[in-house]
């Protein structure tokens, strides 16, 4: 009876089993995309970006409010020694003192100061604080770029690793069997000895190979799972096809137009040549008078006002308007202006420097991508000679009319050009990667 439960409890859950089993698997899988976004996500340059964009938010805010009134409250209580003789004077009403001793004071105000004009420089600080903001999005671009970059190649030089290791453990396994073939026929005094040692040095060969396969996918993978904030030792499956480009061939000129429209970088310039130009116009507003209005209600014991002093609070108030102008900044501020505008020419260069280094690297991008497509070309041509040859050396060497070293040598040929055609493909899908990296 409970062997019977038993087998059916193992028949009801093995589709759970089995599931479990499947997705467990399936987890482990990364494709490219799924690794950009993890990589992304993980990223603590653009959660520091993230950070800064929030600064910079509040920043905008802190330079709006200082448009806003002034206001201050001050409160100050005073005791004070009682060894100062009071002054009298005597006039016909009677006697008049004129510093009665208060010693206990207090003085206390609520001030309310209203900027009303200064030459621009509030919009002018808000403008720039504004414009930093920004800066700090194209920034942010940039270090999304420069991450989804190093992701990428690191995922296809894990991928092209991956596809050499299959290879050359199949050319291990074909190899051995052919060991296996070899020592019978050794046996049976239809092969010399050292031909089997020729074909067991080229198996340790494959092995030497596969362990230094072994040691780099290692490092790879621990790089990988580093960037997508994965513990390092966490397994990772890779597709088996590459990845699809779904986007069309464009003309260099129209891929240097893009990048020198979409590129972070000369928006981050062009954004930088707009802060100098209201710098200027903030360094001239220095030159400007300013004129603020101020209302001001004190509540003092005693309070000065009054003659002579009485010992009671007493609530007075006034209201005016404040004009200050630094002349000096007229005849100082000219170098500072000065300064402003070759900052301006200078920034003019620098953009300049960029678009000429930004269309030398799609260039040489574009050129690349050619070149690695012609070497796929060639590559599968290699990939159909070097088969045939090995097909032929290996019905040979079975029928015992070749060498172990003809043998070898097309085995080799065959293994290289495969590794070889695997590389290609995977640099030119990289290539076009990088190609549209480097427009955006």
């Amino acid at each position: 009876m409970s062997k019977r439960l038993n087998g059916h409890y193992f028949w009801v859950l093995m589709p759970f089993l089995w599931y479990q089993t499947i997705h467990a698997q399936s987890s482990f899988l990364l494709p490219l995309e799924q690794a950009l976004t993890e990589g992304l996500s993980h990223s603590s340059q653009l959660k520091s970006d993230a950070l800064a964009q929030k600064i910079a938010s509040s920043k905008i805010v802190q330079t709006r409010q200082l448009s806003l009134p002034q206001v201050s409250l001050s409160a100050s209580y005073l005791r004070l020694s009682d060894n100062i003789e009071p002054f009298r004077v005597n006039f016909p009403t009677g006697e008049v003192t004129l510093n009665p001793q208060i010693l206990n004071q207090s003085y206390n105000a609520l001030q309310v100061r209203q900027l009303i004009w200064n030459g621009g420089k509030l919009r002018y600080a808000n403008e720039l604080a504004q414009l930093e903001e920004k800066v700090n999005s194209t920034e942010t671009a940039q270090h999304k770029n420069q991450i989804e970059a190093n992701i990428t190649s690191i995922w296809y030089q894990l991928y092209a690793l991956r596809q050499a290791k299959k290879l050359l453990q199949h050319s291990l396994d074909l190899l051995n069997s052919q060991i296996t073939d070899a020592k019978n026929r050794l046996a049976q005094g239809l092969l010399l000895e050292n031909e089997l040692l020729k074909i067991e040095l080229a198996s340790m060969n494959l092995e030497t190979r596969l362990a230094e396969m072994k040691h780099t996918d290692d490092l790879l993978c621990f790089q990988l799972n580093t960037l997508l904030g994965r513990t390092q030792d966490s397994p990772i499956e890779l597709p088996v096809s590459l990845p699809s480009n779904n986007e069309e061939d464009q003309s260099l000129q129209t891929l240097i137009s893009k990048a020198h429209a979409d590129r972070p970088e000369l928006s981050n310039l062009a954004i930088r040549q707009q802060q100098v130009a209201i710098n200027e116009r903030l360094t001239r507003s220095d030159r400007a008078p300013s004129l603020s209005a101020g209302f001001s209600y004190n509540y003092d014991l005693p309070n000065q006002r009054l003659f002579p002093n009485q010992n009671v609070f007493t609530g007075t108030w006034n209201l005016g308007v404040f004009f200050q102008w630094n002349l000096s900044e007229l005849y100082q501020g000219k170098e500072k202006i000065n300064e402003q505008s070759l900052k301006s020419l200078q920034l003019e260069q620098v953009v300049n420097q960029a678009k000429e280094g930004i269309a030398m690297e799609v260039n040489a991008r574009f050129r690349h991508l050619q070149s690695v497509r012609e070497q796929v070309k060639f590559a599968e041509k290699a990939l159909v000679q070097a088969r045939k040859n090995y097909e032929l050396e290996e019905n040979r060497f079975r029928a015992g009319t070749t060498t172990a070293t003809d043998f070898l040598a097309a085995n080799t040929q065959f293994l290289n050009a495969e590794v070889d055609q695997v590389n290609a493909s995977a640099n030119a899908s990289l290539a076009f990667r990088q190609l549209l990296q480097s427009i955006r």
